[in-house]
Parts: C-alpha cells; sequence; structure tokens
C-alpha cells in the first residue's frame, strides 16, 4: 500500500508549502487539514455556535466537508474554498480547533479520506495523534522570529497591513494554545525526523523530506518541466516565505505621506501630507472652504462631513495637493480623522481601554462597525449580552466598544466585553456596600412556579420566596406581583462568594406575629374570618398577617362531621378559642366547639331513655343511620331497630338524607358521645303483645303459606309467623309433608314455644292431636259406659278437623 507521509510543526514553518510540494513531486495527494478545522469555524460563525452552551457532538454531527478533485472544498454542499480564508476564519480556527468534540471528529474525518494511502498530510498533531503509525513523519520547525516574518510575508502578500511585531505576538500567541490544549496538543512525535528550515530554503527542506522517503533521490526532482520564467516566478512567490522586506511596506499611502511630512522631505510653504488647522470660511453643496492661515486656502469635499459646517468652525485637515489650477490647496478632513482615530485606537488597545463606534450595516457574522471613520468588525455574538435582537436594534447607533483583535488595521471590536465588564464593576460595586438588612429598589424580572427574580442591578438578580411576599398566606403567588414591576424589597442575606440575594417584602412592616401573642394568649376566644377550607380543617384569619388552624375534630360537638363545609364556608366570622400557641413553628391551633357548652355533658338529663325526640337524618350507611339530635349532638339507629318483623332492612326505604323524623331513645353513652335511637320502638312490639294473648301450650289457628321438605311456615298474625317441623304434624311417621298439610289451609296448633329475641314461635300438630284426643277421651268417659270407648275414639279422631 502507498504510504502516508506526515509533516507536524508550529504556525510559520513552512510545512503547508513544503507538503504540498512533496506530494507534487511524488504524485501524491495532499489533505489540507487545516481547511478542515477553518471549514468548522466558518459554520460556528455563521450558525452563531456557542460552545458554552450548545451541544458540540451534535452540531459536528450536522457538518458534512468534502475536497473535490480541483481542490474546492465543500460544507455541507456549498463551495467555501475562499470563505474559508477569510481573517474571521483565521482569528476563529485555533479556539474552535481545541475543543475536544471537533478534533474528535476531525480526526475521523482525516482517517477516513486518507484511508486508502498515497496522501501527504501537515498540520500540528498528525504523526501523534491522526496517523501514530504512519511510516515517514517529519516535524517541521524553525525559531520564533524567522516563523513570525514568513508569516509576515504571506500575510502581506494577500493584502493584510498587520506589523510584523504583531505577526509574531500572534505566532507566540498560537503555539500557545497549540501546545497547552486539553485534546492532542502540539508535541514531536517520538519517531519523527526534525527539520530545522530557520536558514533553509524550500527546496532544500523537500530534499530533505524526499530523500528519506526516496533513499537515493538525487535532489530538486522536478517532475514536470515548465519555462524558467515560470519556474523563477513561482519560487520567488514560494520564498517570500523566507525573505524580509522594507518597514515602509506596512503604511498607507497617507501614513507614509504623513511621516515623510514629518520629517520634512518636501519644501514649501504648504507640504503635501502636511497636516494643518484651519477655519471655515464659506462652504457651498459640493465643497468647504477653509481657510490655511498666511500660507493659503483649502477646499474639502463637503461629504467628508457628518454634519453641516458653520461658519467659524476649526477643522484640522490634511494637504492632499499643495495647488490646484485655481490657486487653492486639495485637503482632507477625512485623512486626518483617520490617522487620529487610528492613534486612539492604537492608545485603547495597549491599555484595554474604549472606542466610540457606529454600528453601519449588518455583514456576515456580526456588523461593522465605524471607528472614527475606521472600519471594524464586530462579531454577531459581540454586539450584546443579550441574544436574538433585531440587527435594526442596533443598526446607525454609537455605542462604546473594545478592541478585542488589531492585526495592521483590521479591527475587531465587541460591545459585549464593554457591557460585561461595566456590568462587573457594577455588580462588584454594588455587592461590596450591600448588607443585610438594606432597603434597596428591584424590577420584578422572571416568575417562576417556585419564586420571583428580581433585577436589582444589570447583571445582578435577587430571589424572592413566595413565603416572604407577605406575612398572611397569599392564594396566589406567581400573580402576587407583575414582570416589569419596580418597589423596594428588604435585604435578608447576603451571599457575597456566590453572589446571591435573598429578599423579602413583608420584612418591611412589622411581624404581626409578634404583636398578636403579646396580646393574646391560650383559652382566650377571639373572633377570626374563615379563608380557606382543606380537608382536614379551616384556616382563618384571627389577626392582620395571622391564621389559625381549626381542625376538622374541633369544628363540631358532634362526632361525624364529614368536611369542614358542612360547618363553616369562606367568608364566615366565627368565633374561636385559642387551643395551642406554638411560638417557635409560629402555629395556631384553634377550635370553635369550644366556644359553646358541651353538650354531652347533660345529655343524660335531656335526653333519657324512652324518649320520643324529633331528628334531621344526616347521613346514610348500609346498617345504620346517622340523625342529627341537636346542631352539636348526633345519635345512630341501627338496621335492626326499623322494623319489628324484619332485623334486616334497606335503610333507603325508610329514610331520605334530609329528612325530619321522629325516634325514640334508646341509650345514652355522654362519656364515649353516644346516642342510640329507634324508631320501631315508636309502636308497641307485636311480640310481647302476641306472647300476652297466646302463651306456650295454648292452641292457635293459622294459615299455611309455605310447605317444603321439612315443615311449614304458618302465618299467625299480620306480622307474625310460625313454623311446624316435620316431626310435629302427625301422630304417626310423614314420609311427605304434603301428603299430610297443603298451602292455604287453615289448621289449628299448638304453642311449643315463643323466643321474642330471635322472633321465633315454633308449633306443633301432633301436641294438638294428642290434646284433643284427651279431651275427647274425657269428655266421653263422663257421658258412655266403658263397653263403647273403643267405637267412639276412633270415630271422633278422624273427624277432628271437621
Amino acid at each position: 500500500m502507498t504510504e502516508i507521509i506526515t509533516l507536524d510543526g508550529p504556525a510559520g514553518a513552512g510545512k503547508s508549502t513544503v507538503a504540498k510540494r512533496v506530494a507534487k513531486r511524488l504524485g501524491y495527494k495532499y489533505l489540507d487539514t487545516g481547511a478542515t478545522y477553518r471549514c468548522v469555524a466558518l459554520y460556528f460563525i455563521e450558525k452563531l455556535v456557542n460552545p458554552e452552551t450548545d451541544d458540540i457532538d451534535r452540531v459536528m454531527r450536522s457538518i458534512d466537508i468534502q475536497f473535490g478533485e480541483d481542490g474546492t472544498v465543500t460544507l455541507n454542499g456549498a463551495d467555501v474554498t475562499e470563505a474559508i480564508r477569510t481573517k474571521a476564519v483565521n482569528e476563529y480556527v485555533s479556539p474552535v480547533s481545541a475543543i475536544p468534540a471537533v478534533r474528535t471528529a476531525m480526526v475521523d474525518l482525516q482517517r477516513r479520506i486518507a484511508q486508502s494511502g498515497g496522501y501527504v498530510i501537515d498540520g500540528r498533531d498528525i504523526g501523534t495523534v491522526v496517523f501514530p503509525d504512519a511510516k515517514y513523519k517529519f516535524f517541521i520547525d524553525a525559531s520564533v522570529d524567522e516563523r513570525a516574518r514568513r508569516r509576515f510575508e504571506e500575510e502581506r502578500a494577500k493584502g493584510f497591513s498587520s506589523s510584523l511585531e504583531e505577526v509574531k505576538k500572534n505566532v507566540i500567541t498560537r503555539d500557545t494554545i497549540d501546545s497547552t490544549r486539553e485534546v492532542a496538543p502540539l508535541t514531536k512525535a517520538s519517531d519523527a525526523r526534525v527539520i530545522d528550515t530557520t536558514s533553509m530554503s524550500i527546496d532544500e527542506v523537500v530534499d530533505a523530506v524526499i530523500t528519506t522517503v526516496q533513499p537515493g533521490t538525487k535532489a530538486k526532482i522536478v517532475l514536470k518541466q515548465k519555462p524558467k520564467a515560470e519556474v523563477n516566478k513561482m519560487e520567488a512567490k514560494e520564498e517570500t516565505e523566507y525573505k524580509n522586506t522594507d518597514d515602509d511596506a506596512t503604511l498607507t499611502p497617507e501614513e507614509l505621506e504623513f511621516r515623510r511630512a514629518l520629517e520634512g522631505e518636501d519644501e514649501g510653504d504648504l507640504t503635501k501630507g502636511e497636516i494643518i488647522k484651519g477655519r471655515v470660511i464659506q462652504f457651498d453643496e459640493s465643497f468647504v472652504f477653509v481657510s490655511l492661515g498666511l500660507k493659503a486656502e483649502g477646499k474639502i469635499h463637503r461629504e467628508e462631513f457628518d454634519r453641516e459646517p458653520a461658519i467659524g468652525d476649526e477643522v484640522e485637515v490634511q494637504i492632499l495637493q499643495r495647488e490646484n489650477n485655481a490657486g487653492e490647496a486639495i485637503a482632507s478632513k477625512i485623512a486626518v480623522d483617520r490617522i487620529r482615530s487610528r492613534e486612539v485606537v492604537e492608545l485603547a488597545w495597549t491599555n484595554k481601554a474604549n472606542v466610540k463606534g457606529i454600528v453601519k450595516a449588518a455583514v456576515k457574522g456580526g456588523y461593522s462597525v465605524s471607528v472614527g471613520g475606521l472600519p471594524a468588525f464586530c462579531p454577531r455574538s459581540h454586539i450584546d449580552t443579550k441574544r436574538n435582537l433585531e440587527d435594526s436594534e442596533y443598526l446607525n447607533n454609537e455605542y462604546d466598544f473594545r478592541v478585542i483583535e488589531k492585526k495592521g488595521r483590521d479591527l475587531v471590536v465587541s460591545r459585549r466585553a464593554v457591557l460585561e465588564e461595566m456590568r462587573e464593576y457594577n455588580v462588584s460595586n454594588f455587592m461590596g456596600h450591600l448588607n443585610d438588612g438594606d432597603v434597596i429598589r428591584g424590577k420584578v424580572k422572571n416568575i417562576e412556579s417556585f419564586g420571583i427574580f428580581v433585577e436589582i442591578v444589570n447583571g445582578l438578580d435577587g430571589f424572592l420566596a413566595f413565603s416572604n411576599i407577605a406575612w398572611e398566606k397569599v392564594k396566589e403567588p406567581t400573580k402576587a406581583l407583575k414582570k416589569g414591576e419596580e418597589r423596594e424589597f428588604k435585604v435578608l442575606h447576603v451571599d457575597r462568594e456566590k453572589r446571591k440575594i435573598d429578599l423579602g417584602i413583608k420584612q418591611l412592616s412589622d411581624d404581626p406575629w409578634n404583636n398578636f401573642i403579646a396580646k393574646y394568649g391560650k383559652d382566650e376566644v377571639i373572633k377570626g374570618e374563615v379563608t380557606s377550607i382543606k380537608e382536614f380543617g379551616a384556616f382563618i384569619k384571627v389577626y392582620p398577617g395571622v391564621e389559625g388552624l381549626a381542625h376538622i375534630s374541633e369544628l363540631s360537638w358532634a362526632k361525624h362531621v364529614n368536611h369542614p363545609k358542612e360547618v363553616v364556608k369562606v367568608g364566615d366570622f366565627v368565633e374561636c378559642k385559642i387551643l395551642n400557641i406554638d411560638s417557635e413553628n409560629r402555629k395556631l391551633s384553634l377550635g370553635l366547639k369550644q366556644v359553646k357548652e358541651n353538650p354531652w355533658e347533660s345529655v343524660d338529663k335531656r335526653f333519657p331513655i324512652g324518649k320520643k325526640i324529633e331528628c334531621t337524618v344526616r347521613k346514610i350507611f348500609k346498617n345504620y343511620a346517622v340523625l342529627g339530635v341537636t346542631e352539636d349532638l348526633e345519635g345512630t339507629i341501627d338496621v335492626s331497630d326499623f322494623d319489628w318483623k324484619n332485623a334486616l332492612v334497606n335503610i333507603d326505604n325508610y329514610f331520605k338524607e334530609g329528612d325530619t323524623v321522629s325516634a325514640v331513645v334508646l341509650a345514652v353513652d355522654g362519656m364515649n358521645r353516644k346516642i342510640k335511637l329507634g324508631v320501631k320502638q315508636l309502636s308497641q312490639n307485636p311480640w310481647e303483645i302476641f306472647r300476652s294473648a297466646h302463651p306456650v301450650g295454648s292452641v292457635i289457628e293459622g294459615t299455611v303459606n309455605n310447605v317444603s321438605d321439612v315443615g311449614a311456615v304458618v302465618q299467625l298474625t299480620d306480622s307474625i309467623d310460625g313454623f311446624v317441623h316435620v316431626s310435629q304434624l302427625d301422630t304417626k311417621r310423614i314420609e311427605r309433608v304434603g301428603d299430610v298439610i297443603k298451602t292455604g289451609e287453615k289448621l289449628q296448633f299448638v304453642i311449643k314455644s315463643i323466643d321474642s329475641d330471635k322472633r321465633r314461635v315454633s308449633l306443633s300438630r301432633k301436641d294438638y292431636f294428642s290434646a284433643m284426643e284427651k279431651r275427647d277421651a274425657e269428655k266421653y268417659l263422663s257421658k258412655e259406659d266403658p263397653s263403647s270407648m273403643t267405637y267412639s275414639f276412633a270415630d271422633k279422631l278422624k273427624n277432628l278437623d271437621k
């Protein structure tokens, strides 16, 4: 397989140029790894990606980078070959490449592209991280001064105007970032050949690489011969990385003229490039004319003035032309403004001071800003501390900016840096003078479900817990204040280390709890208003800012209060007794029933057993009903006390909740707060009546209602039935009950037993036969002689029921 050749090294060592020429001479492909990182930097700039808050892994999955055969680079389908070489990308690529997730994704991409071999690849971690197993590794290095000089020449050739010192500073900064980043820092592979290019030409470096890869190869092999002039031109261009130039090249024509003017190179009353003060003497639509003292008059284009000039205004200008055909000096106000602005910018850059700038237009990735007439770029993320504001919010407005990058005439400014510094100063100054107990003003910023954030000063918020809004309970705390509302707050606690401030509103007034407990004590009766009702009780406001709880068990002497709303409702004014004061936990226990006499203490006298009373049906259950005897007393009726005949009834057939009914007091237990009532007791017990009229052993007539295998049910009265067992149907053995007794028959029976509690009457037909036989025998013996007794008994028994 064709090998992979890696060239690592610091910025400005010339490795990219060497890598391209090595690839060309060996017939390999060149993989521009820097372009991959530049694509990511461009994407971050265009999409406003924030590495601190955005999900970088997700962002990287949305990036697709492709290299064309013609050297073009596409990002998500768009040709970005030129776009990734802009100044903005140059400045952003190093911080972006230091992000671990970015480097991981780019390493994977580079490995996929070059996996087939035949590539020359340069970078900073190619031989150590991306292709650690590459057979040929080189570390291209040079002194800092030499690398800075080469980069300076390269940038000047591209039209950039940075100074050599600025370039050197940037090279050192880049070295620091690359060598200290968390992932894949710039280091030399242990098996890499080091080539110090400080005093070497490009060809010498290329030859050193090729002779290592292909021993025996002659130096400077040219695969395709070009015309000598073209070769010389190409080599001259490439050699600019290794040559120096005159310092005058870094100056603009205006600055050069200015310097020459100061050095006195031109002669005459007015010197071209000279800066001089004059006064406006007249102006028209096109020009402004100024007096330049005894020397001459000058004219300036009207559009160079931001505002309309006034006669007598002093203006500083630079002489562009000493005298035209009309004898006038051609001067420029803008030229001086720019020179002065550069002085201001240089001073601001050195001292980290602010400069004034006007936002002129929204451009790709940010805004064009005029700093005293000098063009500057403000990245979108640096225009404000806020996000997602419209461009129109900033256009044509003047702000303070901080110069954050300066390379020659190229300026990058930040308004956010100024705002953050101002905010930090204000916050630090404010926090330094803030103490617990201070009263301050603030503006409601955000209302959340757990509390309210209050803006105290720009960049510093305080927190207001709902419990600190008012001494009394706030029903809807999220609506207690309005967003944007300004008012006073009391500082409850200041945490300077964490910059947290707890605020309160209720603390602006005296604590009503202290006033309350100073005025009232336990067992006192007070009046209050029911403010809210819960299942467990009612909250009652008894003092401004003080509420107590009357538990459901303390609302009424009645045992069964299903819900507090049965006793009170919101808005009711009630008397209550203070049952307990918990000062430590600020809790107040109240009772409503305690303000009235305990009715259970005299219940025995008021409701003696057997008394008939009127009650209200309050609740019906399956086996009992609850009746209101009085407002505070309740009694119960068991299901067995509704009907004398039926022990189990459906109570709903007798009562409806809310009905007023009569009942009889059956039992009273004041200690356990119980009253037992009955309804059936309103009438006389039919069993007692029956027992008196029909004692055991007497004969009774009944109607057979039901016949079964074990006996028959016999109706004796309207409310009482009896039962005759099969064994009691006849004096002789019975096979089938239906043979001797039938439904509907009226027959005579003897009452064997009566159980009033169980509502049972046992009957006997057999005893009845025996009784009748005995009676008839006695009657016959008293009238007939003994010789006729047998016939007489048999005949009478057969006709006993006829």
